[in-house]
């Protein structure tokens, strides 16, 4: 894995890391889903770096707006995050060229009534993007319901489904269940106190298939 992301509780910071082994393996062939190809958190690649600094094997440095602890995802040369901003109760998919981080678009998806009762260390923007092919596949929780959306990598919207509602549980942890892509299907868990679900998507219409 050739990058790794940086939190605190005001602002995101994406590193994008300066491998040991040449400086073409940051192209646009590494793809980096939740987890890594195999979903274990390994990365097959010799020679990573495992010490950094501010500046110490750091390719580029970006700011990204609203906060949010969603994984960075790396798929055809383009990072894909999620945001939110609880003032304005807007959450929203951001996109950045892996090469100079250069952001390409910032793409609201919900303008929220209200955003659930949650722990302060949780955001309104925890899950990570799902991919398959050129699609992002985004899912937020907002008035106490589970949203999912489907962009292209240009940042279009291509559908978006309600898939069910939202109860916090008595702990108010929030939601932060991150979709996968399995068997060609699109698969979203809610951990919701009431009526707590586990539903598979077709990914390219969001239409449930069980």
């Amino acid at each position: 894995m050739t990058y790794c992301s940086r939190y605190n509780l005001s602002t995101f910071l994406i590193s994008l890391l300066l491998a040991t082994y040449s400086l073409p393996a940051c192209g646009d062939d590494v793809d980096w889903p939740w987890r890594g190809p195999l979903g274990s958190g390994h990365a097959a690649a010799p020679n990573i770096p495992a010490n950094w600094s501010v500046t110490d094997n750091v390719i580029w440095k970006v700011p990204v707006p609203g906060r949010g602890h969603s994984s960075p995802i790396l798929a055809g040369g383009k990072i894909f995050l999620t945001t939110a901003d609880e003032n304005q109760k807007t959450q929203s998919v951001l996109c950045y060229d892996q090469a100079s981080g250069q952001p390409l678009w910032n793409r609201l998806c919900h303008q929220a009534v209200t955003f659930p009762k949650q722990h302060k260390k949780n955001t309104h923007a925890s899950p990570s993007i799902a991919v398959l092919g050129e699609r992002a596949f985004a899912v937020f929780c907002n008035n106490n319901e589970v949203h999912v959306t489907c962009l292209n990598f240009a940042g279009k919207v291509i559908w978006q489904k309600t898939i069910g509602p939202w109860v916090p549980t008595k702990y108010q942890f929030g939601f932060g269940q991150s979709p996968i892509i399995y068997d060609g299907k699109l698969i979203v868990t809610s951990e919701s106190e009431a009526d707590p679900f586990v539903i598979a998507l077709n990914p390219d219409n969001g239409n449930p298939i069980w």
